[in-house]
């Protein structure tokens, strides 16, 4: 008579133990590929640091002034979403035509978003805070901090491009500091305070 064949004990077991090989071989596999990419995905890595304390009265004039910044308020260079490569006149870029998609509010230690996309976040009323990726670990971990110290619609991010050690831009106003001192950091902060969140379309 015939019937359900019966299965093996013991092959069962076999093949369970196969398959949590075959799995442990894939995480091993994935574990490696990111040791090799430089471990997170995350674009938040940073050394540790702190930011000198912040003064009083911190205003954007006198704060660029006494840490030898610039600080400007150019006029727009237009504010149409593209899917193209723009040309911005600016480095770092402070407006200009954009991406329809924004950049993720992030400190970003490498890999920053283009800055078609950049420009889109300067659009929504967020400050990007730019660094020359030559600073040294101190100076790194004391922009982090800085930007720990207030992360709401601002995003730190790396340029290679710029003249600066550091600036900041919002939209249409820019701030340039050939050197990041201590005195630095009170004008990224009374920058970042009176002009976030002042952009042609508010999102929260």
């Amino acid at each position: 008579m015939e019937g359900t064949p019966e299965v093996d004990p013991g092959a069962r077991r076999r093949l369970a133990l196969t398959a949590v090989a075959a799995v442990a071989a894939l995480a091993a596999i994935i574990a490696l590929a990111l040791v090799a990419s430089g471990g997170s995905s995350e674009p938040t890595e940073f050394p540790a640091g702190k930011a000198p304390a912040p003064g009083d009265n911190l205003k954007v004039e006198p704060t660029a002034k006494a840490a030898g910044c610039s600080a400007s308020n150019p006029q727009s260079e237009g504010q149409i979403e593209t899917g193209g490569t723009v040309d911005y006149q600016s480095d770092p870029p402070h407006s200009g035509n954009h991406s329809p998609q924004p950049a993720q509010d992030a400190a970003y230690r490498s890999e920053p978003p283009p800055d078609e996309n950049l420009v889109h976040t300067l659009f929504h009323g967020r400050v990007v805070v730019w660094f020359s990726p030559d600073l040294d670990d101190a100076q790194l971990g004391a922009l982090k901090a800085l930007y720990d110290e207030s992360p709401e619609h601002v995003l730190l991010v790396p340029r290679d491009t710029m003249d600066a050690e550091v600036a900041a831009t919002a939209w249409t106003h820019l701030l340039t500091c050939p050197a990041l001192e201590d005195a630095t950091f009170d004008a990224l902060r009374a920058f970042r305070d009176r002009w976030r969140d002042q952009g042609p379309e508010f999102v929260p």
